[in-house]
């Protein structure tokens, strides 16, 4: 008898023991998915975040990309210019006015205009050096030029001339000097500003393959519909006819 009851508190121990020990066991099984599942949504987030984040770079490159090439800059002197006049009160949108005026007023001087050939001139610059240099150079060269002008009637005459009648934008810049604008530049690397050419090239190609993708999903959504639209037809004939 007292074999017998020791038996049944035993079974009944390892009845509630097991019990538990599977109650805890689930809980600790539930708990590590948890933990899963929060690791994997955490993952998720930061895998969206750091689509959105290039997808921003992506379409802020695109966007440098095509303003660099309307002007013939590089992406990195582009982005410089924009710094350097969105500081003294002007755009980067009248660069395309004052490069295209410009090159105007070279290939005139080039092909042997005295009044062109003397507006350069007046600024101790060569017409033959300045064919020479790449775009963006032979702006930098001709506004430093004329930021080292010290008569500022005369300066703002000859940037009138040379650059068109929006110049007068560029007074403060030109007001502060060539040293000035330098520095301008450099603090726009300095702040990070200055996306690398390589990076915007990247960034145009990233911006490039994500419209083939929607395209590419728009064009076999399109071709999936296609295939279907005879057999919805069928269905919508067989509607109208059972129709009253």
């Amino acid at each position: 008898e007292a074999a017998n009851k020791s038996i049944d508190e035993t079974t009944q121990k390892a009845d509630k023991s097991g019990k538990s020990m599977g109650a805890s066991f689930k809980s600790i099984v539930g708990g590590i998915g948890k933990a899963a599942a929060a690791v994997g949504s955490g993952a998720l987030a930061i895998g969206a975040s750091l689509y959105g984040m290039a997808n921003k770079t992506a379409s802020a490159a695109d966007a440098i990309d095509k303003g660099s090439q309307k002007v013939g800059f590089s992406a990195e002197a582009y982005q410089k210019w924009d710094y350097v006049l969105g500081q003294n009160g002007d755009s980067i949108d009248s660069l395309t006015t004052y490069v295209t005026k410009l090159t105007n007023n070279l290939d005139d001087a080039a092909n042997g205009s005295e009044t062109a050939n003397e507006k350069f001139a007046r600024l101790g610059l060569s017409v033959d050096e300045l064919k020479q240099m790449s775009r963006e150079d032979m702006f930098d060269a001709v506004v430093k030029a004329l930021a080292n002008v010290e008569d500022e009637s005369e300066r703002a005459a000859l940037a009138n001339d040379l650059l068109g009648n929006k110049s007068a934008a560029l007074a403060a810049m030109l007001n502060s000097g060539s040293e000035a604008i330098d520095g301008l530049k450099d603090r726009a690397v300095e702040l990070g500003m200055v996306m690398s050419d390589d990076t915007v090239k990247a960034g145009v190609v990233m911006g490039d393959t994500i419209d083939d993708i929607k395209r590419s999903l728009s064009g076999a959504f399109n071709m999936i519909g296609g295939a279907v639209i005879p057999a919805v037809q069928k269905l919508l004939d067989s509607v109208i006819d059972k129709l009253p």
